[in-house]
């Protein structure tokens, strides 16, 4: 949602290392993201907008395993931001077995100012 002038927005998207049938994972982390995300109040100040893509690693337990940026905004705010966001987004109670150890997903979280 919206606050205030300015918001925190990611779009979601399939990873190419995800296999269509993990879909609802993919979902379920989403849905922790745009629950917990937040525009940093600095870049808001700054008026500082961007795109992350973050690939996460999340094992067959839901435990985040690795979070790295895989392109990052340009503004070590915003990607310290998404990378936050996704550590706090985890553990995932997960409602079916993911048979495998691990899965990886790409996970883009865009940042734009809205006035």
């Amino acid at each position: 949602t919206d606050v205030a002038l300015a918001s925190a927005r990611a779009t979601p998207a399939r990873s190419v290392e995800t296999s269509p049938d993990f879909g609802w994972l993919m979902q379920m982390l989403w849905s922790r993201v745009t629950e917990l995300k937040h525009y940093p109040p600095e870049a808001r100040m700054n008026r500082l907008e961007g795109r992350v893509v973050v690939r996460v690693v999340i094992d067959e337990q839901g435990r985040l395993l690795d979070a790295t940026i895989t392109t990052g905004s340009g503004h070590a705010l915003l990607d310290h931001a998404a990378l936050d966001v996704i550590r706090r987004s985890c553990p995932l109670s997960l409602p079916q077995v993911l048979g495998r150890h691990q899965i990886v997903l790409r996970v883009p979280i865009q940042y734009r100012l809205d006035f």
